[in-house]
């Protein structure tokens, strides 16, 4: 079975990414520490060279928090959204298609938090 890390957690990935670095920094090959963590060989390389970069070194390596794209709602506006779709329609609504589609709820967003 292929082990896939983006499966775990921040955390352990940010130990693998340290760990690996510190064992080759010790003298074990890059080629040992590959097969023992079953990672690709453009993946080490990249960590080595952010440790090894200007400035922050080893910290570089440590897990951040994910950013994302910021909230367009309020978390107020998401829970009347989830009211107005949650068991009903949008012909309710006076729009013209009977299924809930991405259009359709940004339409009834524009048009009823727009006026608040």
């Amino acid at each position: 079975m292929k082990k896939d890390g983006r499966k775990l957690d921040r955390k352990a990935q940010e130990a693998i990414r340290l760990i690996a670095v510190q064992r080759v920094r010790e003298g074990e090959s890059v080629s040992a520490v590959i097969v023992s963590y079953g990672m690709n060989r453009t993946t080490i390389h990249k960590w080595l060279k952010q440790a090894n970069g200007r400035g922050a070194g080893m910290r570089r390596l440590q897990a951040r928090k994910a950013t994302g794209r910021p909230r367009t709602l309020t978390v107020r506006q998401e829970r009347r959204v989830f009211r107005w779709i949650n068991g009903n329609n949008p012909l309710q609504y006076g729009l013209d298609f009977g299924l809930w589609t991405r259009q359709i709820v940004r339409d009834l967003v524009q048009r009823d938090l727009a006026t608040g």
